[in-house]
């Protein structure tokens, strides 16, 4: 087996064809890296990799699509996850990996009336809702402030907790242009998280004592695979088991802006937890404001 391997691989370095997510040559280029243990041959699968896989252009994208190609260039700093809080600091970890695991979809792209932030904007909202569906009779009640001017008793604001939003895209092809020095990027594309899942294999063992989902110390070296293949890019083992999380994050699971497009919010994965990002454009550039909405696993 070991001698069909070498051969194999040995006729990808002579290739000059397009080589394939789905090929049978890059499967087997990463086998042989793991079973020698081979940083350059992982390197060569990375490469190959960046090489087939390209950023997208926006060249015939709605507006809205376009902007969020714009925005996701300012909202993805895997070297710099301060903004967004997160439990503990495995981020810092993507110093070392050479390679960026980009996201190559995004769920949704949305458009909504106003993305609101401010307190200002809250408050003001929230008394005019009151003014127009409650009772005069209830008003001083709902909007009565605490010492430090807060609204006292909570009430539902549609418009704030759960605004309308039309779609604008979905399950879109998403390749945006990134670039960090120092550090080579690819895209996860449905064939080549195939490819990975029958390289790392999904073998995992669930503590449900400790609530710990980690891989399976079993024969087919799942854990070995992973610590492997993390040497150029890191990866997580799924919370919940039975999977990889291969992007590096953070990743965008959906973006939203206003119509006007000088507000946008990102909904965000990072690892096993997440949040809402929000973004204000500034002097025709979008600017980082604040995370709401946070949420773990």
């Amino acid at each position: 087996m070991k001698k069909t391997l070498s051969l194999l691989v040995g006729g990808i370095l002579l290739l000059t064809t397009h080589i394939s997510a789905q090929s049978t040559e890059q499967s087997l280029l990463l086998e042989k890296a793991y079973m020698e243990k081979s940083s350059w041959l992982l390197e060569l699968f990375f490469q190959n990799w960046a090489d087939e896989v390209q950023p997208r252009d926006t060249v015939g994208l709605n507006t809205y699509t376009t902007e969020a190609y714009r925005l996701f260039s300012v909202f993805y700093q895997p070297l710099d996850l301060t903004r967004y809080p997160h439990m503990d600091r495995w981020g810092e970890s993507y110093q070392e990996p050479s390679w960026f695991i980009v996201q190559g979809q995004l769920h949704y792209v949305y458009v909504t009336d106003h993305i609101y932030f401010t307190q200002q904007e809250f408050d003001s909202v929230t008394i005019e809702y009151v003014h127009q569906n409650v009772p005069e009779e209830k008003w001083s009640y709902y909007l009565e402030r605490d010492a430090e001017g807060r609204f006292l008793h909570h009430i539902r604001v549609p418009e704030l907790s759960d605004p309308p939003k039309q779609i604008i895209d979905s399950a879109l092809d998403f390749r945006p242009p990134v670039s960090f020095a120092g550090k080579g990027i690819v895209y996860l594309t449905s064939g080549y998280k195939k490819l990975l899942d029958e390289f790392l294999k999904a073998e995992h063992i669930i503590d449900m004592d400790n609530h710990v989902v980690y891989p399976s110390p079993s024969e087919r070296e799942s854990e070995e695979r992973m610590n492997f293949f993390s040497q150029s890019a890191l990866i997580h083992v799924g919370h919940w088991g039975g999977y990889w999380q291969y992007e590096t994050y953070p990743q965008a699971y959906s973006i939203t802006f206003d119509k006007a497009m000088q507000r946008a919010s990102i909904d965000y994965i990072l690892r096993y937890e997440g949040g809402t990002a929000i973004f204000e454009k500034q002097n025709g550039e979008w600017k980082f404001v604040k995370i709401t909405s946070r949420w773990i696993e």
